[in-house]
């Protein structure tokens, strides 16, 4: 319904203050600098179920807020068209289109406000559109080759879904006692938060924890609510803007592993299903997608270590057969007496000397691939690499590995070329390096 407001202007229309007074929308007026109310029609009044509310402050008579409201369209408006959009009412529930402009008011610049309850006309396009929703975040997480890109991308999809200030994810670690912020997605002109929510014992997120005992679906309409009961959480909100939120939990086997929610929702902001259903799919796209990660990695790389693994280097041996080098490097390296150490003094000690070996070879050769091949054996690949460079890695790791008697972790063979390279070659010529070098320190024991 089109409803002309010139009667603002022309208070003496009795006619037409007649007609907009009992229209079925409601109509009001406020001052946008002090959110006093100036006007409400009948329909107005009814929701406000007052007829006492001059000079009531808008956000506390029509929307339950103690202060302006944060989805406040104020800063919107002009005078020449109105600005439409939806609301849910956080008072009744009920969905609204709202039409808002500046008028003349005596004189004054005022804020008009139309709002059409339109709940039932929509209520089965926001099932289909929730549903649409839904879809489109189950397609997007198996069509996305990398986890950051598929997560990041949903996240988009639900944030702009509940027309929100931030969309994110908060996962456990596997004691369940610490949460992160893995993955976060900021409307335009928002500023992350995910900086503040790194590794935060639960002690210090009880409201969180609280919810994740319970395994259950977080709706905040007014960070207000738990002052009180949550009063570091409230402190931690306020300081992160967040004045709303709502966020669903990963449940695997009623056990609550982390949440995605959202913040500052505007729309549909007490309607958590659709965070619910994808909560579901995002958990299982997490878990399947670093399973897989954990696998590969396993197959690359070496558990005791953290190192290349034969198979790796296998891999990689085959990769670079093709690939044209300026010039390489290859250290051969075998830990002494690790046998000896296994016999003696059990083989946690000769873990233990593995990793100290493994641990000085990072450390030097910080720009290479480091390979274990074996039990005590090591190999590292230096691609394009002077040979003035190279001479003083292997110089610098030989000195590293003399123990305080004078003994060496480890022998050492060492090749480098700069035409005519065939890394096999080369490493057999390393290794056979590395046993006279072996040979050597057996005869002086």
């Amino acid at each position: 319904m089109v409803v002309e407001i010139s009667f603002f202007d022309r208070s003496d229309d009795v006619e037409q203050r007649d007609l907009i007074d009992n229209i079925d929308a409601i109509l009001y007026v406020s001052d946008p600098v002090s959110y006093e109310m100036l006007y409400a029609n009948e329909s107005a009044k009814r929701f406000m179920k007052t007829d006492d509310y001059l000079h009531a402050k808008c956000y506390k008579i029509l929307h339950g807020e103690t202060n302006p409201c944060y989805f406040c369209t104020n800063g919107l408006l002009d005078f020449e068209q109105f600005y439409v959009w939806e609301h849910i009412s956080s008072i009744d529930g009920h969905r609204y289109l709202l039409k808002d402009k500046f008028i003349d008011w005596h004189g004054k610049t005022a804020r008009l406000e139309i709002a059409q309850d339109i709940t039932e006309h929509t209520s089965r396009n926001l099932f289909r559109l929730e549903t649409t929703t839904l879809l489109e975040c189950i397609r997007l997480l198996s069509a996305q080759e990398e986890l950051k890109d598929a997560i990041e991308t949903v996240l988009s999809t639900i944030g702009e879904y509940y027309q929100a200030d931030r969309s994110y994810i908060l996962e456990l670690n596997q004691e369940r006692t610490v949460g992160t912020n893995t993955f976060e997605w900021c409307r335009h002109g928002v500023e992350s938060q995910i900086k503040f929510n790194q590794k935060i014992p639960l002690s210090q997120i009880p409201l969180w924890r609280d919810a994740i005992d319970a395994v259950s679906t977080m709706v905040i309409q007014d960070v207000e609510e738990i002052r009180e009961k949550y009063p570091m959480e409230y402190g931690r909100m306020r300081f992160q803007n967040i004045r709303r939120l709502m966020a669903a939990p990963f449940n695997l086997q009623n056990q609550g592993l982390g949440y995605i929610g959202v913040d500052n929702p505007a729309s549909n902001s007490n309607n958590p299903s659709l965070l619910q259903s994808v909560s579901y799919f995002v958990m299982n796209e997490l878990q399947k997608r670093r399973l897989r990660a954990e696998l590969e990695y396993q197959s690359s790389h070496d558990a005791l270590t953290g190192l290349f693994n034969r198979n790796k280097y296998a891999q990689d041996i085959a990769a670079l057969a093709d690939k044209k080098l300026e010039s390489a490097g290859v250290v051969f390296c075998d830990v002494n007496g690790l046998k000896f150490i296994n016999d003696t003094q059990g083989h946690d000690a000769g873990d233990n000397q593995i990793c100290v070996v493994s641990q000085i070879l990072r450390t030097i050769f910080l720009n290479s691939a480091i390979y274990r091949l074996g039990g005590d054996e090591f190999l590292v690949l230096c691609e394009d690499i002077s040979k003035e460079e190279f001479s003083q890695l292997t110089g610098a790791a030989r000195d590293r590995f003399l123990s305080e008697n004078g003994q060496s972790l480890a022998s050492i063979g060492a090749r480098w070329k700069s035409e005519n390279i065939d890394l096999p070659s080369m490493v057999l010529k390393a290794d056979m390096l590395m046993y006279d070098e072996k040979q050597k320190y057996h005869r002086s024991r």
